[in-house]
């Protein structure tokens, strides 16, 4: 994939976004909370949340706790018409695990690992991950960051794990309707 989704997911901010790369860079503050959420409309059923907490230790870094789900709703089984027939359809995946991340020779560098579950009516997977990411400036305005995701085996053709990569370059900052602002452009692989 080269698109502009997967450098948004390298170069995810704020303290949920250990979720897509565990390179966060290290914020003032002692201890960050986070929490994100998705909503659609009852037609479509999709909901979901991404919730993190990380906390300054020095001096190994930060250490953190995440947890992501998300699931489909209103799901039925039907018979020969589409009037719905016994129970509901259970479709979830969720995620927890620890993080750990710390800036080491200029570059942020951080490690997640996670339990899964994944549930499809009566279906179910379990799996442990390990990832790795790390982000580094090279200049002021160039940045460059990768990271894994949901690595639970070394083989290429495993649909549910992933490797992200990006370069982002400020293409512009200064004042704007009296405020600061900065245009940033970004490439993902």
């Amino acid at each position: 994939r080269h698109d502009l989704f997967v450098a948004q997911e390298v170069f995810a901010t704020g303290t949920a976004a250990v979720f897509w790369n565990p390179a966060q860079i290290e914020d003032s503050a002692r201890t960050q909370f986070g929490l994100e959420g998705i909503q659609t409309p009852a037609a479509i059923g999709a909901s979901g949340m991404l919730a993190a907490v990380r906390v300054r230790a020095r001096p190994i870094g930060q250490l953190g706790l995440l947890y992501g789900r998300v699931g489909l709703s209103a799901l039925t089984r039907t018979g020969d018409s589409p009037d719905p027939v016994g129970s509901a359809v259970p479709v979830y995946a969720y995620a927890a695990g620890a993080t750990w991340s710390r800036p080491v020779a200029g570059m942020a560098l951080g490690v997640t690992i996670a339990y899964h579950e994944t549930r499809l009516d009566a279906v179910r997977a379990t799996r442990w991950t390990f990832d790795v990411g790390a982000s580094r400036d090279l200049a002021s305005r160039l940045r460059v960051a990768a990271a894994t995701h949901f690595l639970s085996s070394l083989s290429t053709s495993d649909a549910a794990q992933d490797m992200y990569a990006g370069v982002e370059y400020r293409l512009w900052q200064g004042p704007l309707w009296g405020d600061g602002a900065v245009v940033r452009g970004r490439y993902g692989i």
